[in-house]
């Protein structure tokens, strides 16, 4: 919700983004700006097939404080909206599970573990300050890395 465009360096090899900034929802309604997750901000690696997707997004002229994805509340998403389009993605994507949007980043950090990235990697991703907070992930891929036994026998 925060998201601007200078906080996107989509030529850069390899591309990434600088995650610096979150937004709050008060009580009141209102919107806050605070620390990113982990309480720093962090770069983290685009995946490439991305780039053409948020480029395709992308104002032929964006100004650089301009939010990538903005919204009618003070020019930010409506987090209510983000729910709904979640939601719906999930929906038309026939999906039974309950999908939220905090679940996307249960879902990127259960990936990574399924694909072999180094838990200390998927930390500092998602900006967690602590390594156990990341290995709550992993109870969704208890088979993670499974695949990797074989490599022990063939390197002796």
């Amino acid at each position: 919700m925060a998201l601007r465009w200078d906080d996107l360096h989509l030529h850069a090899d390899p591309p990434t983004i600088r995650i610096q900034r979150a937004i709050c929802i008060q009580p009141d309604g209102t919107l806050h700006t605070k620390e990113p997750k982990g309480g720093r901000p962090r770069t983290v690696p685009l995946a490439r097939d991305l780039i053409a997707a948020l480029l395709a997004h992308r104002p032929l002229r964006p100004k650089t404080s301009a939010l990538v994805f903005p919204g009618p509340i003070h020019g930010h998403l409506d987090h209510q909206r983000f729910w709904r389009v979640t939601t719906r993605a999930a929906r038309d994507a026939g999906l039974e599970k309950h999908v939220h949007p905090h679940l996307l980043r249960h879902t990127f950090a259960s990936q990574c573990y399924r694909r072999g990235v180094p838990p200390q990697i998927v930390q500092m991703w998602l900006g967690h300050a602590q390594l156990s907070t990341t290995e709550r992930y992993a109870h969704l891929a208890p088979l993670a890395g499974a695949e990797l036994i074989d490599r022990l026998a063939s390197s002796a």
